[in-house]
């Protein structure tokens, strides 16, 4: 049981592991997805 997700300024997938929380231990959360709202940029150079 794994959710897979990307955010509107970082394309990367990231995975959460649903299995690895126990949900009677844990109190509901947020968390912001993306801290910089600008999504990375790889400059490539061709020669």
């Amino acid at each position: 049981m794994k959710f897979y997700y990307r955010s509107e300024w970082n394309s990367m997938i990231r995975c959460i592991n649903l299995n690895s929380i126990d949900f009677g231990k844990v109190k509901y959360q947020t968390a912001e997805l993306d801290r910089v709202k600008e999504q990375p940029i790889e400059y490539l150079q061709f020669r």
